[in-house]
């Protein structure tokens, strides 16, 4: 690799970090001394990480067979981390300490197994949406997102136990940072709806696996929302019960039209007891 960028004049090919050695791969992800600190930091044991294996592909293959899944799973995010941090020092010169690295790494990973544990609902189980109880209000909340223009919406609709709609909202925004930070705000928005119309027993209800395990999990949330998600539950104490729960696409029909709507048109718009007439087919749908 560092051969590579000197011969084609781009660096002097010497790691970026150690300035020691010509950099290779196996050296970049393992031996140099900021990436064996940031491994043993993250628990990896010291034989593992002497091997004799200097060929990158061997060793990654090395421990693929020996270590449990979940440290393979963990080494995995780690490299992909390590090398990311490379590029950001040799480009921007901006230094991630192995702390952070370890932090970032076994955060995402987590977020990875806390999406992938959520069981789904079969077709069959679930063929549409379902009204709440009597004394609650089910808010359904949606997030779309444009890749091209970075234009997003989200789209919330709250009904009650006879499917009627009582509130809803749909809102734009120009520029987006990602999808998922869409679906937060779309669940924020149903909180502050729910909370401004006086509505004590609620159920959030959304297609973003990730998001309803992080409002769901107890003890402080470790994630790139963290703190979005902390100042967000603040929110709770308004309630005398708020139920979270992970929907299939399928059964959240109309909030999805909401938000995909307002991200396409450009516009906002609130309604207090009643829904923008493209969407009475679907509210009607979901009471058959």
């Amino acid at each position: 690799m560092g051969d590579r960028l000197h011969k084609a004049q781009l660096s002097t090919g010497i790691c970026p970090f150690c300035l020691t050695v010509v950099e290779t791969t196996i050296h970049a992800l393992r031996d140099c001394p900021h990436a064996w600190n940031t491994l043993l930091l993250a628990g990896f044991d010291a034989n593992f990480l002497s091997s004799s294996l200097d060929n990158f592909r061997d060793w990654l293959d090395f421990g693929s067979s020996t270590l449990p899944d979940g440290l393979f799973l963990l080494l995995l995010v780690l490299l992909w981390n390590l090398w990311n941090s490379r590029n950001d020092f040799v480009h921007n010169k901006h230094f991630q300490p192995s702390w952070l690295l370890v932090l970032n790494s076994e955060t995402l990973l987590r977020d990875y197994l806390c999406h992938n544990s959520v069981s789904t609902p079969t077709k069959n189980s679930n063929p549409h949406w379902t009204p709440p109880p009597a004394d609650y209000t089910k808010i359904n909340t949606d997030g779309a997102f444009d890749l091209t223009t970075h234009a997003a919406g989200i789209g919330v609709i709250a009904r009650d136990h006879l499917g009627s709609v009582i509130g809803d909202l749909a809102q734009h925004s120009a520029h987006c940072q990602d999808a998922l930070h869409e679906e937060f705000l779309a669940i924020v928005a149903g909180l502050h709806l729910a909370r401004d119309s006086g509505w004590r027993r609620i159920h959030i209800e959304s297609d973003s696996a990730i998001l309803i395990n992080k409002f769901n999990q107890i003890g402080p949330v470790l994630s790139v929302l963290s703190s979005h998600i902390s100042a967000a539950r603040d929110l709770l104490r308004h309630f005398d019960d708020c139920l979270f729960s992970f929907v299939p696409k399928h059964c959240n029909t109309a909030a999805h039209t909401l938000a995909t709507h307002v991200c396409k048109s450009g516009t906002s718009f609130f309604f207090d007891s009643s829904c923008p007439v493209f969407l009475d087919p679907i509210v009607l749908a979901d009471l058959n």
